[in-house]
């Protein structure tokens, strides 16, 4: 327990299922490599490399970000060339978008997968923001990019771990709460934004101190339901899975 650090993700993995939690964390048992992984870490690589240019002053272009992708890409974890290519053409998209959108953005970066260390219930929590910004007023953004299809909205956007975890990293490192914490859906070409509200931020926190005491005290019963097993990697060794509505 005392070399134990956590996440915003590990303790959301624990709030869905803490067997799930268990088999991820604690026992770090392997799963299956996932191509949509892969896509997504070539675009997060790709968003990152160019963030850190327009740091140093440097205008972003599609040259530079499609030589980032073909380097960053990855195959191996590709059945078939169909659908590699399916995916590179759709990487590839969603480096334009990014690219139109970081062109616009009357917002300049200051940070780029900035870590920070902060200590909830007495555990260490270590993450990484995607792109932090100043705005023009001088306050401070959070951009977190996703690839994936949208599941948060702006009311349960407010109740996310990881924007309200990000919240307090910034908090830490720069002196103040960011005024914004916006996630990115880069494919569906959409934001989900939540005005950051420092009594929400402490209301999450609290939240978040339960299940680490939950976790401390080994509380790992399972909680199967239909949609949570139908897309967990561990249902081939889990007894309490639940495959049927």
């Amino acid at each position: 327990k005392d070399e134990l650090s956590l996440s915003a993700s590990s303790v959301k993995t624990y709030k869905e299922c803490p067997l799930k939690f268990k088999f991820n964390k604690i026992l770090s048992v392997p799963t299956k490599g996932k191509t949509y992984f892969d896509l997504g870490s070539a675009v997060h690589k790709v968003a990152e490399l160019v963030t850190k240019k327009q740091i140093e002053g440097i205008e972003p272009t599609e040259k530079l970000a499609f030589d980032i992708l073909e380097k960053e890409w990855r195959s191996d974890t590709y059945e078939t060339k169909t659908k590699e290519k399916q995916d590179y053409e759709l990487a590839k998209q969603m480096v334009i978008t990014f690219l139109e959108w970081a062109k616009s953005n009357p917002n300049k970066p200051t940070d780029v997968e900035k870590m920070f260390k902060i200590k909830i219930g007495d555990v260490p929590f270590i993450g990484f923001i995607d792109r932090v910004e100043v705005t023009p007023e001088g306050d401070y953004e959070v951009v977190d990019f996703k690839t994936g299809h949208n599941y948060e909205n702006k009311k349960s956007i407010r109740e996310d771990y990881q924007m309200n975890v990000y919240a307090l990293g910034v908090k830490k490192v720069y002196g103040k709460l960011p005024k914004k914490a916006s996630l990115f859906y880069i494919k569906k070409e959409k934001f989900v934004t939540y005005e950051i509200d420092a009594e929400q931020v402490e209301s999450v926190r609290n939240t978040i101190e339960s299940k680490v005491k939950s976790i401390l005290a080994e509380e790992f019963e399972p909680t199967p339901g239909f949609s949570t097993c139908k897309w967990c990697d561990y249902t081939p060794i889990c007894d309490a899975k639940e495959m049927e509505e």
